[in-house]
């Protein structure tokens, strides 16, 4: 991308260092020189929470976009600490000054950047896990409201922010098989999302299995319309045989039938005007 607008493509990347201290830099190859680097401030209250014993955030990825439909584009770089807190911020491309920050109560995976309302600007679709519920999420923002913190409780709230004003904030809670599988332990997490059409994908991993606690594998795509209501949901060939597997070793009686999964979008909660309600009492 132009960053100093010479009408030549300057190199932006991320530079990692021993001590975790990443930063993202714009390098101008006609100039030969540095413009500027980015280290993503770690500027939280949370101490009452013991788990926090450094303030540094390592940049994982960054996205370059225009989000505000101005012509101009954005840096959106995403950074995490090595225990839960998470952000997003925004960054201005011209002089590598971070704008804006959303700070996230648990890691997020690959985010996308679409039109759902049909303004002309795009919105920022995210998800991953959220520590203070130990539920996998899916959150949708706008540009301008990258601000204050998803929400959380306890020990994973940042002191002194308000929640942040999301378009859309959804809990993906456990669906229970991890009770039935040998060795199995909550913590979903949403690996991905996309676009078909007129809509969104969601790849869900709902549990962690024995063997590959740290893999992201999918275990379910959820569609959801553009207005983020769950409308239907497929297993991945990963868990069916898992689950015929436990069938036939005695520890599932039978595997589920449509009324398990059709409860199971039923108990997603959607964060509004500061309540949680659940997915049953909007679809």
């Amino acid at each position: 991308m132009d960053v100093n607008g010479d009408s030549w493509n300057d190199l932006v990347y991320v530079k990692s260092f021993a001590d975790r201290s990443d930063v993202l830099r714009a390098y101008s190859i006609r100039k030969n020189e540095y413009l500027w680097e980015i280290r993503a401030p770690f500027d939280y209250d949370f101490s009452h929470n013991s788990d926090i014993v450094n303030s540094i955030f390592d940049i994982r990825r960054f996205y370059v976009d225009d989000l505000n439909g101005d012509g101009n584009m954005e840096i959106l770089l995403y950074a995490s600490h090595r225990f839960f807190p998470s952000a997003l911020m925004l960054a201005n491309p011209r002089n590598g000054q971070i704008t804006a920050s959303y700070l996230h109560s648990g890691h997020i995976g690959p985010f996308i950047t679409l039109d759902l309302t049909g303004n002309g600007r795009k919105e920022i679709v995210f998800g991953g896990v959220n520590n203070a519920y130990r539920d996998a999420f899916l959150a949708v923002i706008e540009y301008d409201e990258i601000d204050g913190q998803a929400p959380a409780v306890g020990r994973h709230r940042a002191l002194g922010i308000e929640t942040a004003n999301h378009l859309h904030y959804i809990r993906i809670p456990p669906s229970g098989l991890e009770r039935f599988i040998p060795h199995g332990t909550d913590m979903p997490f949403v690996v991905q999302a996309r676009q078909e059409k007129n809509k969104l994908l969601v790849f869900v991993r709902d549990f962690r299995m024995p063997g590959l606690e740290w893999q992201n594998t999918t275990h379910y795509y959820v569609y959801f319309d553009l207005n983020l209501k769950p409308v239907g949901i497929g297993s991945t060939s990963t868990i069916d045989e898992y689950i015929i597997q436990q069938v036939n070793a005695g520890n599932l009686e039978a595997p589920p039938d449509d009324s398990f999964f059709e409860e199971y979008l039923n108990n997603f909660l959607y964060y509004i005007d500061g309540s949680w309600i659940e997915a049953r009492a909007l679809r």
